[in-house]
């Protein structure tokens, strides 16, 4: 880790002329006085590095020296996968390879093309995190990547959705991440399986190897994967009235299926494909008095208790 971490210095050196101290632990993730240490080995190795005194002071490399070192190791190589998402990085632990592999990437630009990537950078920016729901890191998630990775299996004990827990001994081929939460893609008894992976309370890896089968295709498997489950899942059609000031943001508050809204003059009316009663009054609530229930009759009395339990609903109303 320590060579690494003094390539990397010196990349950086080289893109952004002079850092101070400080700015190098933040992007390298250590203390102060450890950057200080590797700048002393890497003067001591005869890398031109010096410092500048004063407000605007640092360390920077003598003009002209350059470190022939742009190729990406595998680990780093992996990171460009996932497009910069700092979240599934440092889920993965990969925060690290990630900033090398950008940090080999820039040295290796002409600077005509590093200047419009550094005006991009700051003009675009792409978080895919949700708000509020980020899940705590999982270290097993790392501890799983690293038996796919070796083709070890593995004994897991996963909790059920109902509740109830069994231990599985699986060959575990990939992890897979949907809307910031991460899968197990394994197979047991001769057929693939998906596992939630915060589900997933105790991970034993074993010494056992398993042959992976080689028409195994990940994308291929996935999307099969999510439309079935999509499709199994239990859905109900509720016709619902809404208002003409509150269509956007009703559409793009709502996750299920929406069929082609009706034009009227007081607003839209519309189909949605609702998975549970409970959740579909929830939401319904949450734009009472714009949106009103035409059908199921068991949603709209949903609807009714819920927003009288809250405060929301007058008695007398017929919505």
């Amino acid at each position: 880790m320590r060579a690494d971490r003094l390539v990397r210095i010196i990349l950086l050196l080289q893109t952004q002329k002079r850092l101070t101290a400080r700015e190098l632990a933040e992007r390298l993730e250590v203390s102060p006085r450890t950057i200080l240490r590797d700048i002393d080995r890497l003067s001591g190795a005869g890398v031109p590095v010096y410092a500048e005194r004063g407000a605007l002071g640092g360390f920077s490399l003598l003009n002209g020296y350059r470190l022939d070192l742009s190729g990406l190791r595998t680990s780093e190589l992996s990171t460009l996968l996932l497009g910069g998402r700092e979240n599934l990085l440092r889920d993965l632990g990969w925060v690290q390879d990630a900033a090398a592999a950008q940090d080999k990437l820039r040295y290796a630009l002409p600077p005509e093309q590093l200047s419009q990537v550094d005006l991009l950078s700051q003009r675009l920016l792409i978080d895919d995190s949700q708000w509020f729901e980020r899940l705590p890191h999982d270290p097993g998630i790392t501890q799983l990547f690293a038996a796919i990775w070796q083709s070890h299996r593995v004994t897991i004990v996963h909790t059920r959705s109902d509740g109830t827990s069994g231990e599985r001994n699986v060959a575990p081929y990939a992890i897979a991440s949907k809307a910031g939460v991460w899968y197990l893609v394994a197979e047991r008894d001769n057929l693939m399986r998906v596992y939630r992976i915060d589900r997933i309370t105790d991970v034993t890896v074993s010494l056992e190897h398993f042959e992976r089968t080689p028409a195994f295709d990940l994308p291929h498997f996935w999307w099969d994967w999510v439309r079935a489950f999509e499709a199994s899942r239990p859905r109900f059609a509720a016709q619902l009235q809404l208002a003409s000031g509150i269509y956007r943001d009703f559409l793009h508050a709502t996750p299920w299926a929406v069929d082609e809204p009706t034009v009227q003059d007081s607003g839209y009316r519309l189909i949605i494909w609702f998975e549970q009663l409970e959740s579909a009054a929830r939401h319904i609530v949450s734009f009472i008095p714009d949106v009103r229930v035409i059908e199921p009759q068991g949603l709209k009395h949903a609807v009714r208790l819920l927003a009288h339990r809250i405060g929301v609903w007058d008695r007398n109303s017929d919505r």
